[in-house]
């Protein structure tokens, strides 16, 4: 009985330390003006105080003609090779159709 009310005892301590700390940080706000209240306030009258642009410019984008030329020709070669590969596969494709009459009857398929 002796160490539980010695537990209570620590145990109101700390929170009565942890009280005190809390209390005299909030005194110290109090009197330095200090607050959350200040710090979003500053930032609520910054965007009031800019006016919406009537008439926005962008960025121009200016393309060299020459790279212009150069990438849209490396784009033709890559979709040019891209169309042999799929001939290629439809051929392989079209040639494995009787793939399935070769196989012998005793080997076994395997599950997935």
């Amino acid at each position: 009985m002796k160490k539980f009310f010695g537990f209570i005892l620590k145990l109101c301590t700390v929170a009565a330390a942890g009280y005190g700390a809390y209390y005299l940080v909030n005194k110290v706000k109090a009197e330095n003006g200090v607050g959350e209240d200040d710090f979003d306030a500053e930032f609520d009258d910054m965007s009031e105080s800019r006016p919406a642009p009537k008439n926005r410019s962008y960025v121009s984008i200016n393309v060299d003609p020459e790279l212009k030329q150069k990438v849209s020709k490396e784009v033709q070669d890559v979709v040019s090779k891209v169309e042999k590969k799929v001939e290629e596969v439809k051929n392989i494709i079209g040639n494995n159709d009787n793939a399935q009459e070769n196989v012998p009857e005793d080997r076994e398929q395997d599950e997935y």
